[in-house]
């Protein structure tokens, strides 16, 4: 939970293993040491080649052989390199034979048989599982064995998908089910119910199928309710998103068979709790700490709900399949009820029926007419859209995140170019032609997903609430082209749009009463370089020297007096921490935002390095919700790793303001230059200072304005309003 002092540690580590010549094995144990910290940061492709230079170095089937390369094959299939992963682990398990390592080749032979499974090498996934069973057997691992019925579970219900019946994966599910409840090793009978729901659901049996993912996902819930961390609880969290799109999509086959008896509500309820539930507890959390503690007699109260839920959950697996729906419609009202229990009474404030959204409140509470909500649900197999207006609610089915990701691919590579580079030899005439061609094809791919994904919305929409998912979260949603009329425009031009973190997080901080004598701006730029011990890949920021003529003309739209400026050495973290005062209506930081690919966790804001106090400069994303935020937050600056990010990231980054207290965030999706950065945020802040706007409509009209004005596309498209 300390990353800078981490990376400090690990840039110490690298500079003695470049700067002494090691014994080749030392060096070894070093490059693969510091494999698994590019492991444990998310970095595979380094990961990948520390791996590799350590097989380079280590003795032929050595331990240290052996371990290196289960971590190769491990990184080699996090990046989608199934086949070579495929031989890594030929590799190791040979290895582990020849050093009479039994309890690792039985791992081994679990972990080959899952990449098998994905790549349908159905009857060699088989064979992998019942050796590694036959090992736990004679080794009397009772671990190993249950890993490996899990693993043998999994490979035999995918050979029989099309036969009629699936007793024998189904009993093997029930068997290790029973193993983990004497074990109480609550993670693993998790991936036992949730395997045993795929079983179910595959062979038509959807009620028993909801019922086995239901319990799935009440135990990953409440092991990570017992995670300290909020940080590390919302990374273990995210592995199980797939298990949430199962159970959409398992509701959803429910509605089509028997309308009417409230499966589409719990098919919505499923994605906003994947969505919504880590940041509302985080919500809950900081609320609960500037409050006061809950008093004996409400804790008693809490205490007995929980009895209460425990036992009904327990209902729930003996529950006729018939009534499924109306058991988890129960349940979910007794645990809104005991979320709400901690901090309506105490607090004093309401948030309504409950923490997670359904239609009916997204229409009772937050949609005005003219009004409309999408919601995405990305998974592995399908997306499911979700289409709400004030009297209607429509779900349509989607390809899933490979498939949709390859289709916007395109898209994302032109918007993030900006402009085709001149070809050699080119002269000004066809480069015209070639720029003419670039832009047309853009609209195309924006036309295309704008079909996709903005189809069918009501002709009088004037607002629009978009919660987007994986990839999506990337996407310009203001640039996206839909139907105006007879011909096509972007949607910025036909309404408003308003990026959602969740349905249910937009319900209940809106809740908040907003301060209405918070005047003053806070405005950050021109930070200095962050320091070198930070660790490869962040040491070279490149300096940002717009971005002081960025705030320097929003202060003249202030006025001075409204304006506290932190630049160079002074723009440190403590500085911040002290410069904002309760009458800050604004944050806006021009300057770095750090994100990691694919590991959200280390995301956080570049500001000066403080020689004195020892910080290298980072606000780091677990700090983020201890600050006083104000009620608009802008994040600016550029994305130190933007051409690679799948959305993900920027999200956790702008959540974790929401969780310090700001009702809106805006963020940069890309680079942008600095020239343009200036022209659209001087153009915000006038529509939003002087002519009293709304942080949405600002946005909005001064999008339009640089429209009119014919500027590219990438100088204003940048901009997403995460709006509560």
């Amino acid at each position: 939970g300390n990353p800078q002092a981490a990376f400090r540690t690990f840039r110490e580590a690298e500079i003695w293993s470049q700067d002494i010549r090691y014994a080749p094995l030392v060096q070894a144990d070093i490059e693969r040491a510091l494999g698994r910290f590019y492991v444990d940061v998310g970095l595979w492709s380094e990961a990948q080649k520390q791996f590799e230079r350590c097989l380079q170095l280590a003795t032929p089937d050595s331990p240290a052989a052996l371990e290196a390369k289960t971590l190769l094959a491990q990184t080699l299939f996090r990046r989608g390199g199934s086949t070579r992963a495929i031989e890594e682990y030929n590799s190791a398990i040979t290895t582990a034979n020849r050093l009479k390592l039994q309890p690792e080749e039985g791992t081994l032979r679990i972990e080959r048989s899952a990449i098998l499974l994905s790549v349908h090498r159905i009857q060699l996934a088989q064979q992998d599982a019942k050796e590694a069973l036959h090992i736990a057997d004679a080794l009397r691992n009772p671990g190993l064995q249950i890993g490996a019925i899990l693993a043998e579970a999994a490979a035999n219900g995918s050979a029989c998908k099309r036969t009629d019946s699936c007793d024998g994966p189904e009993k093997l599910y029930l068997q290790a089910i029973s193993s983990m409840q004497q074990a109480s090793d609550h993670e693993q009978e998790a991936i036992a119910y949730a395997g045993l729901a795929r079983i179910r659901a595959e062979h038509g049996h959807d009620e028993k199928a909801l019922q086995a993912i239901e319990r799935a996902l009440m135990l990953v819930e409440h092991s990570r309710a017992s995670l300290s961390s909020n940080v590390i609880a919302a990374s273990y969290f995210d592995e199980w998103q797939n298990w949430y799109s199962l159970a959409e999509q398992v509701s959803l086959n429910l509605d089509l068979l028997h309308p009417g008896r409230g499966y589409r509500e719990i098919g919505f309820r499923y994605s906003e709790r994947a969505r919504a539930r880590s940041m509302l507890d985080a919500i809950g959390e900081q609320e609960t700490r500037q409050g006061h503690a809950l008093s004996p007699e409400l804790k008693r109260q809490v205490a007995l709900n929980e009895k209460k839920i425990e036992a009904d959950q327990a209902r729930l697996l003996a529950a006729d399949s018939k009534q499924v729906a109306k058991t988890l419609e129960a349940l979910y009202r007794e645990q809104d009820q005991l979320a709400a229990a901690g901090s309506d009474k105490e607090h004093g404030k309401s948030l309504g029926d409950g923490p997670i959204a359904s239609p009916s409140s997204l229409q009772q509470k937050l949609l005005d007419p003219h009004e409309a909500l999408v919601a995405f649900a990305v998974g592995r197999e399908h997306t499911f859209r979700w289409l709400v207006t004030p009297s209607s609610v429509r779900v349509q089915t989607l390809p899933g995140s490979r498939e949709l990701s390859e289709r916007l691919r395109p898209l994302r590579t032109m918007l993030v170019g900006r402009r085709p580079a001149p070809a050699s030899g080119e002269d000004a005439a066809q480069y015209a032609r070639s720029v003419a061609a670039f832009a047309e094809s853009t609209n195309h791919e924006l036309e295309s997903a704008g079909a996709v994904l903005l189809g069918g919305l009501p002709n009088d929409v004037r607002h629009l609430y978009v919660i987007a998912d994986g990839d999506l979260s990337s996407l310009p949603w203001s640039a996206l082209r839909v139907s105006c009329g007879s011909k096509s425009c972007y949607a910025v031009e036909r309404f408003a749009v308003s990026i959602e973190p969740s349905a249910s997080v937009a319900m209940a901080l809106a809740q908040r009463n907003t301060e209405a004598d918070r005047t003053k701006l806070l405005l950050v730029a021109d930070t200095l370089p962050l320091s070198p011990e930070l660790g490869p890949r962040w040491t070279t920021l490149a300096s940002l020297p717009g971005s002081r003529r960025e705030v320097d003309g929003i202060a003249q739209l202030a006025g001075t007096d409204a304006v506290t400026l932190l630049s160079g050495q002074q723009a440190t973290i403590e500085n911040l921490l002290g410069a904002l005062k309760n009458d800050t209506a604004i944050l806006h930081l021009a300057t770095h935002t750090f994100l990691v690919p694919g590991h959200p966790a280390l995301s956080g804001v570049a500001l000066s390095p403080d020689r004195d106090s020892g910080s290298n400069g980072v606000l780091w994303l677990h700090d983020i919700p201890l600050l006083h935020a104000p009620p608009l937050v802008t994040l600016s600056g550029c994305a130190t790793q933007g051409t690679n990010l799948d959305g993900e990231e920027l999200n956790t980054l702008t959540q974790a303001f929401f969780y310090a207290g700001a009702q809106e965030v805006m963020a940069s999706i890309w680079s942008v230059e600095d020239d343009a950065t200036a022209s659209l945020m001087k153009e915000f802040y006038r529509n939003l200072l002087i002519h009293r706007m709304n942080a949405a409509d600002s946005l909005r009209s001064a999008q339009l304005q640089m429209i009119a004005r014919h500027a590219e596309l990438s100088d204003w498209a940048d901009r997403k309003s995460t709006r509560l």
